[in-house]
Formats: structure tokens, C-alpha cells, sequence
């Protein structure tokens, strides 16, 4: 792991900085009585975090990792500075589209540098501790609002700071990164007919954390928190995920993987209703918060590795590349869906989001699994933890492409 220790200190000041302008977005747009705002400007930045990701595998071939790295770099920096140049909701919309583009280009790069670099038998490894280098530098990003949340300003410089500084130890590097083969979707109508559930998991995980990253800030705010608060409250969200994702993997390796997202799903219905209880009691609300974010977070991983499970392993990576498109489709109608419920209903509003995802999802898997017959244990993989990046992520898992395999369809 120490060649890659300059690439992760990267990504953990990356994910701080693009952490901590994305909930002081929401939570100033809600502040300012702008909720309805919130929604719009998180779609956006799912949608430029897809563009980013897809292409990001184009603009990486044509000049390089390395300079792609800092191309990228310095466009989420612009995208962060310009919410301190221009006041404006409309011009807060662009800067965040820009900071998602930003971020899924730099996602590419950073995988395809790690997917080419390592042994197929340290692939899960190394994918383990990238995802925790990710959600680490997501949580330190929330906490680091809750300190500078006072000086709007401030804190946006602090976190183009974090972009300026993660350029430092990647571009100092002495390691040669490796060249990037484009990856070529697979069709949805194909993968609908391969793997639905994993196609609809994607789908909820999408709708779920794009309302955790776009609108939750504001929706601690809307139910009373203070800025200390809102950022226990996101930092509780992601550190739930982290904790749970490992656990609920190695469970979907042993049980029928339909009958764990169906599970998954339920109990991310039931934190937001638990959640609803607790409105009013700040305490009890930021500790359901991490009990919510488990749930929600490890969604996507299991419906990844049981698409991984049914589509012939040549076509793993181009899967994943579908998967993520819906995951950011769902992204843009989740942020955008709890934005107007929590500016028309309240906290309620955003909370029913993921109560109606996941009953979605429980029933969806739950009818699956009693369709169609489960993946026989010789030909299901072992399920890693898997980030929402970019479709280069899939070259970290350990999976063979040598052979062609039937799986039989739900």
C-alpha cells in the first residue's frame, strides 16, 4: 500500500474539499429561505458528476493521467470559488455542475491509475481501503463545516485549499501511471433482462444519497439544527455507511443477495420513519442518522456485485458503467424530488423519500426472489465494498473476464 500512499492522501483532501462545498451549499441555500433552490443545483451536480465519469476515460487517453488530474483539479477549484465570486442561485447551479464534472474526471483517473496498478489478488484490498480513504475525507469534510460554517467565505476558500493541496502529493509523485482503455456501456434494456434487481438497486441507491448529499443539509436545518448539528448529522449519514457496508457485503456473499437488499431497503424505510419520530429532538436525530446511512449506503454495493453475479464477466465493466448512469439518473429525481417535498411539507417531505425507495426496492427484491432461482454459489462473486465513481471502479474488483457464463434472469 505505500506506493499509493501519495494517491490517497489525494483523494482523502479531494473528498474533503468537494465534501465540505457541497452540504455548505445546502445549508446556506436553506438558511436563505431558498429550499426550493436546494434540489436544482444537487441535480445539477449529478448530472455533471455522470458527464464527468463517463467521459472521463476520453479526456484521461487523450492527455494523460497525470495532466487530466490536474486539469480536473483546477476546474473544481473554479467550481468552488465561484460560489464566493458570484451570490446568485442560477450561478451556484453552474459551479456545482462544474465541481460534479470535476469529480467524476478525477474519480477516472484515480481508478484507472489503481485498477491498472495492482494484482488481481489485492484488487479487494485495495478497493477496501479506497472506499474507507473516500468516506473518511467525506466525513472530515462534514465536520469541518460544522467549524466553519459561520464565514461562508472561509469555508469555501478552506475547501478549494483541500483541491490545491491533493494536486500536491499526485503530481510530486514518482509512480508512472498507467494508460486507460475506454469503456463502452452496456445497454439497459440488455442489462434490464440480465439483472433488474441490481438495475432498480442502482436506481434507489441513487434516489437515497443524492437527497443524503443535495438536501439533507437543509433539511436539518428546515428541523432546527444548528450548524454544529447539520454537520454531526451528515457525518453521522456517511459514518453509518462506512461502518455497515463491510458487514452487509460479506452477508450478501452468504445469503441470497435479493433477500439482503430487500432487507436493505426495509430498514432504510424504517430509519425515515424513525427519523420522522425523532423531529424535534436533535440528539435522537443525528444518532437515527447513522442508523439510516448504513442501510442506505451499502445498496449500491450489493446490487453491483449481484449484477456482477448474472452478466457474462467480459461485460462486468461495461455494466458497472450502466449501473452508475442510473445511479446518477436516480441522483438528479432524488435531490430534486426531497428538495420540493422538504420546501413544500417539511422534513416529513424529505423523509418520505426514502420511505417510498425503499419499500420500492424491499418489494422489488422480494418478488425476485421468489420468481427466479438464485445464482448457483459456484459463479456468484464475492462482494467488495464498491464506491459510486466512476465505471473505471470495476477494474479494482477481483473478478476473472477469461470465460463466458449463463446466469439465469431476475
Amino acid at each position: 500500500m505505500a506506493r499509493f500512499a501519495s494517491l490517497f492522501l489525494g483523494v482523502f483532501l479531494l473528498l474533503a474539499g468537494f465534501g465540505l462545498s457541497a452540504s455548505l451549499v445546502s445549508l446556506t441555500l436553506a438558511q436563505r429561505d431558498l429550499t426550493s433552490w436546494v434540489g436544482w443545483v444537487g441535480a445539477a451536480y449529478f448530472v455533471g458528476l455522470g458527464l464527468g465519469s463517463l467521459r472521463g476515460a476520453a479526456i484521461v487517453a487523450r492527455v494523460g493521467v497525470l495532466r487530466a488530474y490536474g486539469v480536473l483539479s483546477a476546474i473544481g477549484c473554479l467550481g468552488i470559488l465561484m460560489l464566493v465570486v458570484v451570490d446568485h442561485p442560477l450561478a451556484w447551479l453552474l459551479a456545482r455542475a462544474l465541481q460534479g464534472v470535476a469529480l467524476g474526471g478525477l474519480y477516472v483517473c484515480i481508478e484507472s491509475w489503481l485498477g491498472a496498478s495492482v494484482e488481481a489478488s489485492s484488487r479487494g484490498w485495495v478497493l477496501g481501503v479506497y472506499q474507507v480513504v473516500v468516506y473518511l475525507g467525506l466525513g472530515v469534510g462534514q465536520l469541518l463545516m460544522g467549524a466553519l460554517a459561520f464565514d461562508l467565505g472561509t469555508a469555501l476558500v478552506v475547501a478549494a485549499m483541500c483541491l490545491c493541496l491533493a494536486a500536491l502529493p499526485v503530481g510530486s509523485t514518482r509512480q508512472v501511471p498507467p494508460d486507460l482503455d475506454d469503456t463502452v456501456a452496456l445497454g439497459l434494456r440488455e442489462l434490464w433482462g440480465l439483472a433488474s434487481v441490481g438495475l432498480v438497486g442502482a436506481a434507489v441507491s441513487g434516489v437515497t444519497t443524492g437527497a443524503v448529499y443535495a438536501v439533507a443539509p437543509a433539511a436539518g436545518v428546515v428541523a432546527g439544527l444548528d450548524d454544529g448539528q447539520v454537520a454531526w448529522f451528515m457525518a453521522s449519514f456517511i459514518g453509518g455507511g462506512l461502518v455497515l457496508q463491510m458487514p452487509l457485503g460479506k452477508a450478501s456473499d452468504v445469503l441470497d443477495r435479493r433477500l439482503v437488499l430487500a432487507a436493505t431497503g426495509a430498514l432504510t424505510a424504517v430509519g425515515a420513519l424513525l427519523s420522522m419520530m425523532m423531529l424535534g429532538r436533535p440528539g435522537a436525530l443525528i444518532a437515527v442518522a447513522a442508523f439510516q446511512g448504513g442501510w442506505v449506503f451499502a445498496i449500491y454495493a450489493i446490487a453491483l456485485a449481484y449484477t456482477f453475479d448474472r452478466v457474462p464477466p467480459s461485460r462486468a465493466l461495461p455494466a458497472n458503467a450502466t449501473l452508475l448512469l442510473v445511479f446518477c439518473g436516480g441522483s438528479v429525481l432524488g435531490s430534486s424530488s426531497s428538495s420540493a417535498l422538504l420546501a413544500t411539507v417539511g422534513p416529513v417531505g424529505f423523509f418520505s423519500v426514502f420511505v417510498v425507495a425503499g419499500t420500492v426496492l424491499a418489494a422489488v427484491a422480494l418478488r425476485a426472489a421468489r420468481r427466479f432461482d438464485p445464482v448457483p454459489d459456484a459463479l456468484q462473486h464475492d462482494a467488495v465494498m464498491m464506491p459510486r465513481t466512476s465505471p473505471v471502479a470495476g477494474e479494482l474488483l477481483p473478478v476473472e473476464v477469461t470465460e463466458e457464463r449463463a446466469a439465469p434472469v431476475a
